[in-house]
């Protein structure tokens, strides 16, 4: 673990609802959006192995890449502001109108380059950038075997209680893949695709199956509420409820849909009864600042 202000701390709270009692499961949700308040939730899980990478060997900083609400270049961003380390940020958008996201990592020392969609998805050109300017390379999302071990190492060391269920919103799938990896844990691992459309997802995902056949790894995408940051009132709506409620505070893009499915599904019976479920708050708040004023009561 890098030197940060981050704690390895575990935050386990009961998600009581009548929809699960009446399907006879169990549900608590892991806190991660609580690890702290900017370096939120996954984010932290995923970049802390490359943290410790670029510091090891030495590098000069990070080079990574999001879009302009982007939680992941938020997070990286203030984490090299206090490891001292340069942060190279390209971002896909227009840079006339740079949110207050990308505010944020200005302030704290992030170099910008906005990009057109080509570039942006350029791996290439974008780990020729990193190994000129000895640069630590950290993929979109951090999808790859050293974000992988990130999450899983860092799982490992909370010692969870026994789940039959890990439950996560998708975006890149690394979340996912960290807990489908824990051994003696989640012999089920279900996965709300958050309307990325990434054709890719459905072969990573395949692939990891065939590393553990003793489980299931399934994802589901008819929760996308019409595709990547798109909502409506009615996920609006379950967001200020499901906080007015439970104090359970979610993100538009990824949680909000993650927690209305695992009540959707519930009430379908997709969990068989008996089953002890741990949703995974993977934080992102900061995301809901694109959103109008008022629009949520959190």
């Amino acid at each position: 673990m890098v030197n940060t202000d981050i704690d390895n701390k575990i935050i386990i709270q009961s998600w009581n609802d009548k929809a699960f009692s009446a399907a006879g499961i169990h549900t608590d949700v892991l806190r991660l959006d609580l690890l702290h308040p900017t370096v939120s939730g996954n984010k932290w899980l995923k970049l802390n192995g490359y943290l410790q990478k670029a510091i090891k060997e030495k590098k000069a900083g990070i080079l990574t890449k999001g879009g302009p609400w982007s939680n992941h270049v938020h997070a990286c961003a203030y984490a090299c502001q206090l490891l001292d380390l340069s942060c190279h940020l390209w971002i896909k958008g227009n840079e006339k109108q740079p949110t207050t996201t990308i505010k944020d990592c200005m302030d704290w020392g992030a170099a910008i380059r906005f990009v057109n969609r080509s570039v942006f998805y350029d791996e290439q050109a974008a780990q020729v950038f990193a190994d000129e300017n000895n640069l630590q390379y950290v993929p979109l999302g951090g999808s790859d075997h050293t974000g992988i071990q990130s999450v899983t190492g860092y799982i490992e060391a909370l010692a969870l209680p026994s789940y039959t269920h890990a439950v996560c919103s998708v975006g890149t799938a690394t979340t996912f893949a960290g807990f489908a990896f824990q051994q003696n844990n989640f012999m089920t691992v279900t996965g709300i695709e958050s309307g990325t459309k990434d054709g890719q997802l459905v072969e990573k995902i395949a692939a990891w199956q065939t590393q553990f056949p003793h489980k299931k790894l399934e994802l589901l995408f008819q929760f996308s509420f019409g595709g990547y940051s798109k909502y409506n009132e009615e996920l609006t709506a379950f967001m200020n409820e499901l906080y007015l409620q439970h104090e359970f505070p979610t993100d538009i893009v990824y949680t909000a849909k993650l927690f209305h499915a695992v009540k959707q599904l519930a009430a379908q019976q997709h969990f068989a009864q008996g089953s002890r479920l741990l949703i995974i708050h993977s934080g992102g708040l900061q995301g809901n600042r694109s959103l109008p004023p008022a629009l949520l009561q959190f």
